[in-house]
């Protein structure tokens, strides 16, 4: 009976799954460009920019194979917004003035994977489907007198992203993340702008 016991307490520990709530900061490098439009006056590059994220981390860890596999999300908020000035052709009175203004607030929904290096430090591998949401942002086109040419509303679609990790005591941490590009207008079919992280 001793036995039996035993073998009943260790399989409850076994099942019992682990949440963890964390919450997260970093910044991205980002680019971000116009390479298709209706006109190729419109066609722009805002370069690349350092850019502050925050939100929080949702963690699930499964209970199988030692707590190695988890579901992951970490919902956060993104602004980014850029400014550039090019001569064209068709304006006489000064270059035209564009603007991009993206307030993204980003929903992954992930898989990760924790390899154990000691009692205190682990690293791990997180692959993410992220739903992207925006609110108020606008590709704008202006003359040099600020009146409007063109804008465009900013509707983006879901992207991946990729990362590699370190934590160290289950409260210090880096990741390093590898986005694909993202479509933000991808409801225009003669509007091609791509986001970078």
């Amino acid at each position: 009976f001793p036995s039996h016991d035993n073998t009943t307490k260790n399989y409850e520990k076994f099942e019992k799954a682990v949440a963890t709530i964390s919450i997260k900061a970093g910044t991205n490098l980002i680019s971000a460009g116009v390479f298709e439009a209706t006109a190729k006056e419109y066609l722009t590059d805002f370069g690349t920019k350092l850019n502050l994220r925050a939100g929080f981390e949702i963690e699930y860890l499964l209970p199988y194979n030692n707590y190695k596999w988890a579901f992951v999300s970490d919902p956060a908020f993104s602004i980014f917004e850029a400014h550039n000035e090019e001569s064209v052709s068709f304006i006489s009175d000064g270059p035209i003035k564009s603007k991009i203004k993206y307030n993204a607030f980003e929903l992954p929904l992930g898989l990760r994977y924790y390899h154990k290096l000691n009692n205190d430090a682990r690293l791990y591998a997180t692959a993410s489907y992220v739903i992207n949401f925006s609110s108020n942002s606008t590709l704008e086109y202006r003359r040099s007198t600020d009146a409007l040419l063109k804008e465009v509303s900013i509707r983006p679609r879901w992207n991946l992203y990729f990362a590699l990790g370190y934590e160290l005591t289950d409260k210090l941490g880096v990741e390093m993340r590898i986005y694909d590009n993202q479509l933000i207008v991808y409801r225009y079919s003669k509007w091609d702008i791509k986001y970078q992280v």
